[in-house]
């Protein structure tokens, strides 16, 4: 599908909150991933940000916020999660795609895979798994 992928800012956005950020390729991401999204952690960054890369999104900024979007699937569904939106919509990704209540089944059943205890669990297969891939490149001096 052919969609642009520049959108133009709609009306109801301030302008103090937009700003010229792809998601899927931040700024001097090479250099330093994690500098690259730190950039939005910026004090002078809003909590709330617009971009019109890819097709024109929000960005939360700050972990506070986050969760109270994610606690409010009224107003913030999860049905479509993936950017951008044209493409989300086309794409079913269970169980993360759920709103409450009909993800609870598919949380129940991944809560007691992932609980800490289970983890605990599989503590030396994954130990042995990272010491194994990180030997498989270490001669190589890079990742």
């Amino acid at each position: 599908m052919d969609r642009p992928l520049l959108a133009v800012k709609p009306d109801h956005v301030p302008d103090d909150h937009v700003i010229d950020f792809d998601m899927y390729s931040p700024p001097d991401v090479e250099a330093d991933f994690h500098a690259a999204w730190g950039r939005l952690l910026d004090e002078a960054v809003p909590e709330m940000v617009w971009t019109p890369r890819n097709g024109g999104h929000w960005i939360a900024t700050r972990g506070a916020l986050i969760g109270r979007l994610y606690a409010d699937y009224e107003n913030f569904s999860n049905r479509v999660i993936v950017v951008p939106k044209w493409a989300g919509e086309t794409h079913a990704l269970l169980p993360t795609t759920l709103d409450p209540p009909v993800h609870r089944p598919f949380r129940a059943l991944l809560n007691s895979s992932l609980a800490p205890k289970a983890i605990k669990g599989l503590e030396e297969t994954i130990r042995e798994t990272a010491v194994e891939l990180i030997e498989s490149f270490r001669g190589d001096g890079q990742c």
